[in-house]
């Protein structure tokens, strides 16, 4: 049974940094939206969703203990496991965003439940889709000398039952969802100390974009975040 490192999550989540995959995905969050978190922990982008985007926020999770404190910014909390077809048909709402932040690659059926969630969002409305990079310049390096060796939070977590690369990942959003969505932008986080320092500094900013995306092309993209709308 997977199990939260709730520490791990609260350190990771960094609202101003914009190397945050949780910031880049709350920036792309539409204002006085209804949203559906899936996998909303403990609730932290639903708390900054409900108090500075003015939205109306239902969570899902599998863990009781989480759902606790997720409760107190959302309307609705579901708990169930995801991969069980009859637990996604309890979800009634209907939304006009859906954030998936890093939540498919621990699931058996990931295409099933993508597919499942997005009867419930209106036409032409926001779907929001972070997952870890595997072909990230640590797994590579780690490759070179034999090894594959997991952890308790990151790329390799142990609770982890899917990998992607940037095209399996797309791949996965559309050809696997037959057009049903489409994917509008793409952004990455490239988290690494003082990036928050550095990118206030124009200059600093603009090197940092081009070694990233030009010179190291995605060897850096950790987490790929998916904006997409429903057709």
């Amino acid at each position: 049974m997977f199990k939260y490192n709730f520490k791990a999550y609260d350190i990771h989540y960094v609202r101003n940094n914009i190397f945050s995959a949780d910031a880049l995905i709350l920036k792309n969050v539409p204002l006085n939206a209804r949203v559906l978190e899936v996998w909303c922990a403990r609730g932290h982008m639903s708390k900054y969703m409900k108090e500075d985007l003015w939205c109306e926020v239902i969570g899902v999770d599998f863990s009781e203990e989480a759902a606790q404190e997720a409760n107190h910014f959302q309307s609705k909390t579901y708990i169930g496991d995801l991969d069980d077809e009859n637990f996604l048909k309890t979800i009634q709402w209907t939304f006009d965003c859906i954030l998936f932040p890093a939540v498919l690659e621990h699931l058996k059926y990931p295409e099933r439940v993508l597919s499942s969630l997005l009867q419930r969002l209106k036409p032409w409305w926001t779907v929001i889709i972070s997952l870890p990079n595997i072909a990230h310049y640590t797994i590579r390096f780690s490759l070179l000398f034999w090894n594959f060796n997991y952890s308790s939070y990151g790329i390799l977590d142990n609770t982890h039952l899917k990998f992607f690369t940037y095209h399996t990942a797309k791949k996965l959003i559309q050809q696997k969802q037959n057009g049903t969505l489409r994917v509008t932008s793409f952004m990455c986080s490239f988290p690494f100390p003082g990036a928050g320092i550095l990118v206030k500094i124009p200059i600093i900013k603009d090197i940092i974009y081009f070694l990233i995306n030009k010179v190291f092309f995605r060897l850096f993209w950790e987490e790929l975040i998916f904006i997409c709308t429903k057709q």
